[in-house]
């Protein structure tokens, strides 16, 4: 399945690339090429027909978006934060984008910025699973637990086999001393992912709880 996928990418890229040999100002022959590229693993190439695409048409979102999502990926994160929020000023609503400059923030320690817009992609999208579990997180780096646990809890309630949030409630209410909840998140956790990296240390908890 994969070959016949890179196959067709390939077609892809020449027939974008054969547009642009005829069109070479038009902004979705380079972005339609740049997304060929990306999905072959060519990254510099899609990235300068990314920027080819915004300089000739500046208010192509799709463009400006996946920029930043090569930025981000090469740890360039001020210039991905740049054509994320670029992106916004074209469309204010645009879920993933604000979701990637959450996680884009995030990867810059940046936390307080990252949950403004975690928050602002469960207002737009409330059934967003990994923004509920991101916005945790970025509570728990500020100290926010019970913010953290919050969100950790929505996410079972919409993912009841979601065992990373079941690790993170667990591993909360230990800190807390809450046995209990502790003994419920982990046990919820263990049969849903008996083989979790820490299941050893888990079931050594449940263990001396009893």
């Amino acid at each position: 399945r994969t070959i016949v996928r890179n196959r067709d990418w390939h077609s892809d890229a020449r027939l974008f690339a054969a547009v642009l040999a005829r069109y070479p100002h038009n902004a979705r022959a380079h972005d339609n090429l740049a997304f060929a590229y990306y999905q072959q693993g060519q990254y510099a190439r899609a990235f300068h027909h990314y920027q080819r695409a915004v300089a000739i048409q500046p208010a192509r979102l799709r463009a400006h978006f996946n920029l930043g999502i090569l930025h981000s990926a090469a740890r360039r994160y001020e210039e991905a934060i740049a054509s994320f929020k670029t992106a916004l000023a074209l469309n204010p609503t645009h879920v993933e984008t604000h979701f990637n400059l959450g996680l884009t923030y995030q990867k810059a320690g940046r936390y307080e910025e990252a949950i403004k817009h975690y928050g602002m992609v469960l207002d737009l999208a409330p059934h967003h699973l990994r923004a509920y579990y991101n916005l945790g997180r970025a509570y728990e780096r500020v100290g926010r637990t019970e913010d953290a646990i919050r969100q950790y809890t929505a996410l079972v309630a919409l993912d009841a086999e979601s065992a990373k949030a079941y690790y993170r409630l667990g591993e909360l209410y230990r800190r807390q001393q809450r046995l209990a909840e502790m003994a419920a998140a982990w046990t919820t956790l263990l049969r849903l992912d008996p083989a979790h990296r820490e299941a050893e240390r888990i079931r050594q908890a449940l263990e001396g709880k009893q």
